[in-house]
């Protein structure tokens, strides 16, 4: 998406530096009626601007938000992680199958000896950017 922006923004300067000439060569032939049409394309062109702008520092804060939101979900379900006990009472339970599969998957991708909950993290991270490329959405 911040390829999208800097690319749109592009195009945009690009379109004023041409309407920019448009006006300079019209100016010089004394073409006032076609003056005053570049000189509100050019306003025009501005306000699209200021609003593209506004809307890519929206879009932004609401990527940090949500990346934000992303992370205390992951550190929540590691903490739930963390206090989770084995006990035969519960085998049946979602969280119990749950906690067992990424611990397991933990033990298996640590060779680096990082810790459970450092590569559960990574895992998790991994799966949701993933899903996300597979949406057409930027992790």
């Amino acid at each position: 998406m911040d390829k999208f922006f800097r690319d749109f923004e592009t195009q945009l300067e690009t379109l004023k530096q041409k309407i920019e000439i448009l006006k300079s060569w019209h100016k010089e032939r004394g073409h006032n009626g076609a003056s005053e049409i570049t000189e509100t394309i050019t306003s025009e062109l501005f306000e699209v601007k200021d609003k593209f702008e506004a809307m890519a520092i929206q879009y932004r804060l609401e990527e940090q938000s949500h990346e934000k939101l992303l992370q205390q979900n992951i550190e929540n379900l590691l903490a739930t992680l963390e206090i989770t006990e084995y006990n035969g009472d519960d085998r049946n339970s979602l969280t119990w199958l749950l906690t067992g599969r990424l611990r397991k998957i933990a033990k298996e991708n640590d060779s680096a000896g990082r810790g459970e909950n450092i590569v559960l993290y990574h895992y998790l991270n991994e799966l949701v950017a993933e899903d996300l490329k597979k949406k057409g959405v930027s992790a």
